[in-house]
């Protein structure tokens, strides 16, 4: 996982989960403790993660790991509520989040950027 691109920085611990694959089996999977702690929080807001999660592994390649992609689906989906201007723990940009921006241009999508603004409540 060195070279892959996500929310991982240098000697940050790494967590294994056995989680549900594709195919309904319990796989173990490891990535970096933010990943998970970001998987944690949408799960909190009431995202189906669990389900979210089978359907990375569908649309997974078949050489690429089950966590290799997963982490880097994880890291675009932040990058991308990021951008959105949805709100993203800790609410400071994920790791090579300027990488992202330079793929997306490449690519020939939209980058523009929009600011998170804290909801005002009454």
């Amino acid at each position: 996982m060195n070279d892959t691109i996500g929310p991982q920085t240098e000697g940050e611990k790494l967590i294994g989960r056995k989680i549900p694959n594709c195919f309904g089996t319990r796989q173990t999977v490891v990535l970096p403790k933010t990943a998970w702690e970001f998987l944690d929080w949408l799960d909190e807001q009431g995202e189906n993660v669990r389900q979210w999660v089978i359907s990375v592994d569908e649309k997974r390649p078949e050489d690429r790991t089950f966590d290799d992609y997963l982490l880097e689906r994880v890291w675009v989906l932040w990058c991308e509520r990021y951008r959105r201007g949805e709100y993203c723990p800790p609410n400071s940009p994920p790791e090579n989040y300027d990488e992202y921006l330079r793929l997306r241009e490449e690519q020939g999508h939209d980058a523009t950027e929009t600011e998170y603004v804290e909801p005002i409540v009454n």
